[in-house]
């Protein structure tokens, strides 16, 4: 069945901040890709987000034009992750922010993404079969946590002092990790799309992110290091994800 996605009243006023967002440092790395869209301000479709980001995100964006039924047999096949990981297609509703800053984030961290949603794809595979009508009332703790890191994620790395940005974050001790940030110990990049959006309508520093560690700060290596760590068993990425509490994320950034 065919749905309509209306572009909300405020579509303008909130593709007109993403300009803003490439001075905050929480968007370091994500500069370019901000920058590109707000250039195209007047031509935010999503034909025009598979142009800008399908090459080097390596999938193509496109408009979603059906939501599932109560009681219509289940294809994993044409479900997100499956449309994601069998067609290389990301399902993408017109006049959403929330879908053309997950755009964002796959134009820069492809690797991720893709490891992210074949293993949601595998572990959806375990819980229901294709032809059920009825799907599972709520996520698996898997498939809940990497959703977290899928929305809310936020990669850290320690530069120096590294027993103490550890105890930092296992204690969730923001006034530490705010000392840390400040005098350069660690590191932080947002690859939670969610955040993304949520900082084109009001200041995300206390949004609290999904927080996993990485040894690497640079782009292209963080993405590859995070997908290594998705191509790991099931128990090994449900530790490594619930390793650290949620945080703010203004604690991570220097002020």
């Amino acid at each position: 069945m065919a749905s309509v996605h209306a572009v909300p009243s405020d579509w303008d006023e909130r593709v007109a901040s993403l300009a803003a967002l490439t001075k905050r440092p929480w968007f370091c790395g994500l500069e370019h890709a901000l920058m590109e869209l707000s250039s195209q301000a007047s031509h935010l479709d999503v034909r025009a987000t598979d142009r800008l980001f399908a090459s080097r995100a390596g999938v193509r964006f496109e408009a979603q034009t059906e939501v599932r039924r109560r009681g219509v047999p289940f294809d994993r096949a044409r479900s997100y992750d499956g449309s994601i990981t069998r067609r290389g297609v990301v399902p993408t509703r017109e006049g959403s922010m929330h879908d053309l800053m997950n755009a964002v984030i796959w134009s820069v961290y492809p690797h991720t993404k893709r490891a992210l949603h074949a293993r949601q794809d595998a572990a959806l595979a375990r819980e229901v079969e294709d032809g059920q009508t009825a799907l599972p009332g709520r996520r698996s703790r898997l498939r809940d946590r990497l959703s977290m890191l899928d929305e809310g994620g936020v990669i850290v790395w320690a530069r120096r002092d590294h027993a103490r940005v550890e105890h930092a974050l296992a204690h969730a001790d923001l006034d530490a990790l705010a000392s840390l940030a400040r005098d350069g110990s660690i590191g932080a990049r947002v690859i939670g799309h969610a955040i993304l959006e949520h900082a084109t309508m009001r200041d995300p520093r206390d949004v609290r992110g999904c927080v996993v560690q990485v040894t690497t700060e640079d782009e292209a290596a963080i993405d590859h290091a995070i997908a290594a760590a998705l191509a790991r068993d099931d128990e090994s990425i449900e530790r490594w994800i619930a390793r650290h509490p949620s945080i703010a994320i203004g604690a991570l950034f220097p002020a």
